[in-house]
């Protein structure tokens, strides 16, 4: 009987350390970062779009707005930028339609970000629109 023990508790131990090493394994595998599109919309049309100066007397280019790549907790500077069109005023950036962004400031992105795009979008007015005040 006590042989049968021994063999047992072997038989045991054994199966708990293949179970202890085999999941010891996975967690020492590197998740690899996940990266993140960073798109720049404009809304409008770009050839209804003009470039217009910078407080720093640079003209805006649209070469600054290019898509990039970022990961979650990682902060991105929105590029400076001043645009103008016939119809339409810009004043702005948004990501969720409802804080709004202006060229230099920092967007952070979420630790738990689970999409695999941010689409940061211009916001225009519309000169024509009857609730604008006239100055």
């Amino acid at each position: 009987m006590n042989r049968v023990m021994k063999r047992t508790a072997a038989v045991l131990s054994a199966a708990v350390m293949t179970v202890c090493s085999a999941f010891g394994n996975f967690t020492t595998v590197a998740a690899e970062p996940k990266e993140i599109e960073v798109v720049f919309d404009f809304v409008l049309d770009k050839e209804l779009i003009e470039p217009d100066y910078r407080k720093d007397g640079e003209l805006t280019d649209f070469n600054d707005f290019a898509s990039f790549k970022t990961a979650p907790g990682e902060s991105f500077f929105i590029p400076t930028g001043i645009f103008d069109s016939d119809t339409h005023g810009f004043s702005g950036w948004t990501i969720d339609g409802f804080y709004g962004y202006i060229g230099g400031e920092t967007y952070r992105v979420p630790e738990d970000y689970a999409e695999d795009q941010i689409v940061v979008k211009a916001v225009w007015y519309d000169y024509k629109d009857p609730r604008l005040i006239e100055m």
